[in-house]
């Protein structure tokens, strides 16, 4: 009994935790798709970025010393941070589809279309030996992305990164009582 009561505490810290998460990925997202415009915004959005993974640490270490009096194992580590990771995520994907889908109007898309009809970065491509019909059926993949195709695209991005910092986060905040 004690064994299921410790993993529903756990999903739900990691619930609540992951919807703090959420606000950070969020702002940063939002600070992204505004620095096209603003181009200080994307400095912004990159310290959120850093920020992101300590803050999720941070988490895992109060979830640590709160509920597990102060000694989590690697896995029990790696795996709070990874619902809080997927939770954050979760809801970052839903915030993204709604806003290619009621905000955007193709922007992102577009400035994406912009960059590689650029002659710098068509000449950059040819070099690197990208022919003409490449970046031609690249640019016509992109424009045919749907708003929910975007927001997957980012998500599965997101969850391979949060897995990968979820490791990183299980190893450093892991903590073992001494036993002597």
């Amino acid at each position: 009994m004690e064994i299921n009561e410790n993993k529903n505490n756990s999903s739900n810290s990691a619930g609540k935790d992951g919807l703090r998460f959420s606000v950070i990925l969020i702002a940063a997202f939002l600070c992204m798709m505004g620095s096209f415009r603003q181009p200080l915004l994307n400095m912004l959005s990159m310290g959120l970025l850093i920020y992101a993974p300590f803050f999720v640490g941070r988490c895992v270490g109060k979830y640590r010393d709160r509920n597990l009096n102060g000694n989590i194992s690697f896995g029990k580590a790696f795996f709070y941070a990874f619902q809080v990771f997927v939770c954050g995520i979760i809801i970052l994907t839903f915030a993204q589809y709604i806003y290619f889908q009621y905000f955007d109007k193709g922007a992102f898309v577009n400035q994406y279309v912009e960059i590689f009809s650029n002659p710098e970065y068509k000449e950059m491509l040819h070099s690197l030996g990208f022919t003409a019909d490449v970046r031609k059926d690249f640019i016509n993949m992109l424009t045919a992305l749907r708003p929910i195709d975007l927001a997957i695209q980012f998500m599965s991005t997101n969850l391979f990164v949060g897995t990968f910092l979820s490791i990183l986060v299980g190893a450093f905040i892991r903590k073992r009582k001494n036993i002597s």
